[in-house]
């Protein structure tokens, strides 16, 4: 039950950001097999705050972590999803949800939560992709170099998912009546 009288929500593959989230693990993960060759035995996987490298391990163990990574975020955003729209009303925090989720709105405000943990996902992928880029980057240099541009990277990300949030609380302010 989805907590609408049974009628499936099947919005999650129709979503564009869930279209491009399953594009960027793609990506993600060719690029680790693209790169997995032209890794040394050991490569950098920890940049102390300058962007230097202050700790070392095997290729493999830099693939396979980020591949890891990329597995766990998968599972993380489409499971969330599944659960968004298998939820019953009182699992699901958002401001004035009587009204939100009354029968009548209810399979809008599920596509709208849907959208926004869509759109999360895919800055989440593209930062995450990011580093993983700036890490075999680094890796493949010879000698190994600086990170590269975190900080303003990660800021640019808070902040687009802080805009999306804040998007989002602003639409599910109390209704007028």
């Amino acid at each position: 039950m989805n907590g609408n009288g049974g009628k499936p929500i099947n919005a999650m593959i129709q979503l564009t950001s869930f279209r491009i989230i399953a594009l960027l693990l793609a990506f993600g993960g060719l690029q680790l097999l693209l790169y997995y060759p032209k890794l040394p035995d050991a490569v950098p996987y920890h940049f102390n705050f300058k962007g230097e490298p202050d700790a070392w391990g095997s290729r493999t163990f830099l693939i396979s972590f980020d591949a890891g990574v990329l597995l766990f975020l998968a599972l993380t955003f489409f499971l969330t999803a599944r659960f968004i729209m298998r939820a019953r009303d009182d699992h699901i925090n958002l401001p004035h949800k009587e009204y939100w989720l009354a029968p009548e709105r209810r399979d809008v405000t599920i596509r709208r939560l849907l959208n926004l943990l869509g759109w999360i996902g895919v800055c989440t992928l593209l930062f995450i992709q990011y580093v993983m880029l700036q890490t075999l980057r680094a890796a493949t240099a010879e000698p190994p170099q600086q990170f590269g541009t975190f900080w303003p990277v990660l800021l640019l990300y808070l902040a687009a998912v802080g805009g999306l949030v804040a998007r989002e609380m602003w639409k599910f302010r109390r209704p007028s009546h």
